[in-house]
Formats: C-alpha cells, sequence, structure tokens
C-alpha cells in the first residue's frame, strides 16, 4: 500500500510527496487505503518511512464501520525514528478472515506523537505497507542461518536480515505483553544488495544510471515499486 494510494488522508495533516508523504502531527492523524484480503490468515505488517521522532500507531483492517466502531482486527505498535535510512520495521501480526470479494479499509492512525515538536510531523516520508501472509507452520521467529552471515527469515532466500539487524525476539515481546506495553516495531527482513543480492545490483547499474536514479535501492523502489 503506498502512501499516494490512500483514499483517504486527515486534511491539512498529511501532504503527498514525489515518492511519499509528509505528516501524522496529532492524535487521530490517519491515513487509508482499500484492500481486499483474498486469503484468511494471519498476516504480518511492515511500515517503510523515515523519520526523526518516534510514534504509537494502530493499524486496522476492515469494514469501514467496524473500523470506526473499534471491532476491527488491529495492531499497536511504537515506529522507533529512522532519520536517513528506510528499514522496514514489522509491525506485528493480524488475523484476517476473508473479506470475499468486498473492499475494506486498511487504516493507519496516530494515536499518541510522543515527545517532538508540535509543528513537526512524525514522518519525514511515509512510503508504503506491506503486507505479507504467513503460510502454514511459519512463524515470525522461524530463521535459518546462511552462509554468509545474514538470516533467512521465513525461509524466503531473497527476504533476509543484514549482518548486524536483529530478528524479532519472542522474549521482547513476551515482556511487552506480560507488562501490557505496547511493543516496539522490529527491523524487517530486507534485500541485502551489498551480500546475497549483490548479484542484482550490478545487473541494474547501466539501468540506473541511464535513468538518472542516484542508487540501487532508489530505482527498485521507484521504478518497479519494491
Amino acid at each position: 500500500m503506498f502512501a499516494d494510494g490512500a483514499h483517504e488522508r486527515t486534511p491539512g495533516a498529511i501532504r503527498l510527496l514525489v515518492n511519499g508523504a509528509k505528516g501524522f502531527y496529532k492524535q487521530g492523524d490517519k491515513m487509508c487505503f482499500g484492500v481486499k484480503v483474498e486469503s484468511p490468515g494471519t498476516y504480518y505488517a511492515v511500515m517503510f518511512y523515515t523519520s526523526k521522532y518516534n510514534g504509537l500507531f494502530k493499524l486496522s483492517i476492515g469494514p469501514h464501520a467496524d473500523i470506526k466502531a473499534g471491532k476491527a482486527p488491529t495492531i499497536k505498535a511504537q515506529l522507533p525514528p529512522m532519520p536517513t535510512t528506510v528499514q522496514g520495521q514489522i509491525m506485528g501480526n493480524l488475523t484476517l478472515p476473508s473479506s470475499n470479494g468486498k473492499k475494506w479499509d486498511a487504516c493507519l492512525e496516530l494515536i499518541n506523537p510522543g515527545a517532538k515538536p508540535q509543528a513537526e510531523p512524525v514522518f519525514s516520508n511515509f512510503y508504503n505497507i506491506r503486507m505479507r501472509r504467513l503460510v502454514a507452520g511459519e512463524t515470525l521467529d522461524v530463521l535459518q542461518q546462511p552462509s554468509d552471515g545474514g538470516d533467512y527469515l521465513l525461509g524466503d532466500a531473497n527476504m533476509r536480515l543484514a549482518k548486524g539487524q536483529q530478528p524479532p525476539s519472542k522474549a521482547a515481546a513476551a515482556a511487552a505483553a506480560a507488562a501490557n506495553a505496547v511493543p516496539v516495531a522490529v527491523p524487517a527482513p530486507s534485500i541485502d544488495l551489498q551480500g546475497h543480492a549483490s548479484w542484482l545490483a550490478k545487473g541494474v547499474q547501466a539501468e540506473m544510471l541511464q535513468d538518472g536514479y542516484h542508487n540501487v535501492t532508489s530505482l527498485l523502489r521507484n521504478k518497479y515499486r519494491w
């Protein structure tokens, strides 16, 4: 779900950019997308953004009336600051039924903007929300160790944690639940263009220069919507 695809944005609080959106200033600021849930199951949500500040957000998916009534499946998480680097953050899991061909809403809403200056937005640039359904037997802590020091996540060879990144912690999640606290989002798996996916970076160098992109990540995100 890309920022420019939102059909509802809090007026004056969220401004579209060339690639993304800037905003979320105060409690209640939100953006909503139209979605269809083709297959029931458990999905995990990953947020891609840059921000100088942390903020407490909730993501709700379901019929619009259920979201307004607080009855739709919802997750809450503290999104940490990401001042310069766009690194996806796993917000958590949602168990969803099929929408049976009907269009539902997916709404991201700011619950608490924290201690940031009132005139500053939480997101310098919000890019997109990525959802992935877990198949039978998969959990976010099912990791395999590849030979290059990264971590495979969910058995997908193209999505792994790069060296130095931390996988989701069961202990941290359990501690947060026990304390009735809102968990902090954790780094999501991504394509390591300097490691296992360096072949991809080399393969698009000519295209990157021809199209005027400054780096491979910018080319993949903006041209191919990765």
